[in-house]
């Protein structure tokens, strides 16, 4: 039932009630009861106004929680670049301080398995994985444009700097 509606009902309650109590609706009652009246009409119209008000603050707020869900997958893309670097510093200490020459040398040893960037739900890793002999250095970094909120082609990381963001 909307608030009008209410108010309707309420009125013609108050107006049969102050009838049966013996009074009539006289001019002075029938003045209080629209002035009664004029006021709950101001008190929907501010409540219609706050509620206008909560529903904007509802979509700002998962605007805010869907940003964060993105940056969550990039935090998280990086972790995955890191344990990358980790698996092919270790690869490089067993193996006279040589990279491995692609990403799957990694597994199952040092990785279980190569990981998926959580924003593409796909390896991005692999393809981009590069590596040099002399001297010995790799970058490797989530391909494509994985990230919104990102450059194409990052983070990054590489076995001299570590983790690269873009700017």
């Amino acid at each position: 039932m909307k608030l009008g509606q209410k108010l309707l009902i309420s009125f013609t309650v108050s107006c049969a009630a102050f009838s049966l109590l013996g009074g009539c609706c006289s001019d002075k009652g029938a003045e209080n009861l629209k002035s009664e009246n004029a006021e709950l009409k101001k008190k929907e119209a501010a409540l219609q106004e706050e509620n206008a008000r909560l529903k904007e603050e509802n979509a700002s707020l998962k605007d805010e929680k869907a940003a964060a869900e993105v940056s969550d997958f990039y935090g998280d893309c990086k972790s995955n670049l890191r344990n990358i670097g980790i698996a092919c510093e270790m690869y490089a200490t067993d193996n006279r301080g040589a990279y491995p020459r692609s990403l799957q040398q990694l597994q199952p040893e040092y990785l279980k398995l190569l990981p998926q960037c959580p924003s593409a739900e796909a390896d991005t890793y692999s393809d981009s994985y590069e590596f040099s002999s002399e001297p010995d250095v790799f970058t490797v970094y989530c391909k494509g444009s994985s990230h919104a909120s990102h450059a194409e082609n990052y983070p990054q990381y590489t076995s001299l700097l570590g983790i690269i963001e873009d700017k």
